[in-house]
């Protein structure tokens, strides 16, 4: 196995068959105390992972610092980058180098590479739905909600547009709206754009924001859109 870190994979490291990852993330409780007994949960979070990589790196054709050199140029990085292994090539951590150690021979190194993953959740690859006014059906097979973003052109003059799901929860925007306007809403940043101006006085007071949730969302629209989103996974 192998992977791929700010998008570049050296083929001289093989990651070895013992690496472990997480079957969820350990979680934090907040609580506060029971008068009569025990502990009251009040908030929960997901903690953030550490990724332990057990490597075997081959360099016969480099000397140690040379390979030191190299690698500290690929590894380090100032945000996050996407971390993506071999044999899951459709998902992609979001991380962060945090420290290598390694045993050095003559010809090869061996040892630990550590990724620090401060969202814990494997993503895949962005998926585009085009929505007509008639309701869609979006299957979202990940394990987590997800925020989309929305692309729409008006097609004639209109005073609302709206998107909701089946559960009654909707984004309704008031504007007197012309042909080919362009709205754009991106629900994890909760902003709205119309024609790319900044335009959050659209959201009337009865819209609700709301994620696309595990299984399947029914949502209609008042002009065609497109819909995109990711899945993500434990």
């Amino acid at each position: 196995m192998q992977f791929t870190f700010n998008g570049i994979r050296k083929k001289y490291i093989t990651v070895l068959s013992h690496l472990q990852r997480p079957v969820l993330p350990s979680i934090s409780y907040t609580t506060t105390e029971r008068v009569e007994a025990g502990e009251r949960v009040t908030g929960m979070k997901m903690d953030s992972i550490i990724l332990d990589v057990p490597v075997v790196i081959y360099h016969r054709d480099k000397t140690m610092q040379e390979l030191k050199l190299e690698l500290s140029s690929w590894l380090y990085s100032e945000d996050e980058q996407k971390l993506v292994f071999s044999d899951t090539p459709s998902q992609f951590y979001l991380a962060r180098f945090l420290s290598v150690e390694l045993e050095e021979y003559e010809h090869f190194s061996k040892g630990i590479i550590q990724f620090l993953c401060p969202t814990p959740y494997q993503y895949a690859g962005e998926i585009v739905v085009p929505i007509t006014e008639e309701q869609r059906d979006i299957q979202v097979v990940g394990q987590v909600p997800v925020f989309w973003t929305l692309h729409a052109r008006i097609e004639t003059r209109t005073s609302q547009f709206e998107i909701r799901n089946q559960h009654g929860e909707k984004l309704i925007l008031q504007h007197q709206f012309l042909e080919n306007d362009v709205i754009e809403i991106d629900a994890g940043k909760r902003a709205i754009y119309l024609n790319r101006d900044a335009r959050m006085s659209l959201l009337s007071f009865e819209s609700r924001w709301f994620p696309l949730r595990p299984g399947v969302n029914i949502l209609s629209v008042s002009a065609p859109s497109t819909i995109r989103y990711q899945n993500i996974y434990f």
